[in-house]
């Protein structure tokens, strides 16, 4: 983040990162864990002049101008059904005060389209933050309800200067039941979650991947607009840098930890394609994901099994579209990929591609030419950190030599021709008198 037109230096001993998160008693009534910071990764940034000390590697605290940046270590675990979690204790078992003689950095804003930073004059005077940890949070991944509770190990003293650390805690949560019971907290005993893999990062999933939540019943669900994720049971992300053909076999599922068979008309594919998503929030009318052609070869039994694929052609986010009426070139800004998601247990039905053999039927023209065009830019810098302003390769000649020679590589597509035409044009920001 403070990298840019700043020169950091290592702190002292402070100069590397690292925590470890050991589960102590895992049960529905209570959970116990012990915290401990295996060290400190800081840098000294200096900024104008003026040397900060500056803890990076978030996620942060804060991010509000003014307010220390302070890092946090988010802790996710499973609840078992009917309860909600509070904390019942919290015990540091090990703890040190550093005394910084730099000032801390802060939160602040970029300046000349992101190539600068200033942080912002700190505005906390005593003790920040002032608890130990954050508010508890909770939240829903596929078949198990999970809390996230944000670790403090960093706390910062503005008066004295002083930067108060917790190297080591014990945290204790309370499973109680719930006043208003939530009815879609069902447990199914010895039932297990396809896509484990999801789960990786809770504490306790060994001992909670029973805690699984009811899901809701097909014959009650609706399409969202806003959230079209809920529109399957399980979704697999598929990134795309360049355009064709491609496969899903169910080989390709069963290693991602997907087990079936599947019912083939419960499958779907879909995209927001190589187009730019607006800023949040989503717009209430903005549109859902669009369904994406496939063709399904499933030996025609209506299952998706052993031995089976997907074929469907993906595109990427710099190509060449009609564009009212007009062949123009677009790109994508922000992103070099285009993610395609496969739903598993879909609501809807998929849009499945019929082939066509046309080497019987008569009559059809001879396509003896084909024009393509091709395009050579590269994004190295990325003026303003916006996305949108990538400066690439620079052309330029010195006074003292005569010409200089500049190579680009070009790849074709398979072209079945000894001829052809080729045609080159340049586009550069400035004017340029090219021989080619």
């Amino acid at each position: 983040m403070m990298g840019l037109l700043a020169i950091l230096i290592s702190y002292g001993a402070l100069n590397t990162n690292g925590y470890d998160i050991n589960l102590l008693t895992s049960n529905g009534q209570t959970l116990s864990f012990e915290f401990s910071l295996e060290s400190v990764d800081s840098q000294t940034v200096i900024k104008d002049g003026q040397k900060y000390f500056y803890l990076y590697h978030g996620p942060y605290v804060t991010e509000e101008n003014g307010y220390p940046l302070l890092t946090k270590v988010p802790v996710k675990f499973a609840i078992p059904p009917g309860k909600t979690p509070e904390i019942l204790s919290y015990q540091v078992l090990d703890k040190e005060a550093v005394r910084i003689k730099n000032p801390i950095m802060t939160a602040g804003e970029f300046l000349n389209e992101g190539l600068d930073f200033r942080p912002e004059k700190i505005k906390t005077r005593g003790m920040f933050p002032p608890n130990n940890t954050g508010d508890m949070r909770t939240a829903y991944r596929r078949h198990l309800k999970l809390g996230i509770l944000d670790i403090y190990p960093y706390k910062w003293d503005e008066s004295k200067k002083i930067l108060y650390i917790v190297k080591r805690a014990k945290i204790t949560i309370n499973f109680k039941p719930k006043s208003n019971s939530d009815t879609r907290d069902v447990s199914y005993e010895g039932a297990a979650d396809p896509f484990t893999p999801l789960y990786r990062e809770v504490i306790n999933y060994s001992q909670a991947k029973n805690w699984l939540v009811q899901g809701v019943s097909k014959s009650k669900q609706t399409l969202k607009s806003i959230n079209p994720f809920a529109n399957a049971e399980i979704w697999v992300k598929i990134p795309i840098t360049s355009r064709g053909l491609y496969q899903i076999t169910y080989e390709d599922l069963e290693n991602l930890g997907i087990s079936g068979p599947f019912n083939s008309l419960n499958l779907a594919l879909y995209s927001y394609g190589p187009d730019t998503l607006p800023g949040r929030p989503l717009p209430d009318n903005f549109p859902e994901m669009n369904p994406v052609g496939i063709l399904l070869e499933d030996g025609n039994d209506g299952t998706f099994g052993p031995g089976d694929r997907i074929l469907f052609y993906g595109t990427d986010p710099a190509d060449y579209r009609i564009v009212d009426g007009t062949l123009q070139f677009t790109k994508n800004p922000y992103t070099d990929t285009v993610y395609y998601w496969l739903g598993i247990g879909t609501v809807l039905p998929p849009i499945l591609i019929s082939p066509v053999d046309r080497s019987s039927i008569s009559g059809l023209p001879l396509l003896d030419t084909s024009r393509v065009k091709i395009r050579h830019e590269e994004d190295i810098v990325n003026t303003g950190k916006k996305g949108f302003l990538w400066e690439g390769e620079q052309l330029a000649r010195p006074a003292y030599t005569a010409s200089v020679s500049h190579q680009f590589q070009i790849n074709l597509p398979p072209i079945s021709s000894e001829t052809g035409l080729f045609t080159l044009r340049t586009v550069s920001l400035k004017d340029l008198n090219r021989k080619v």
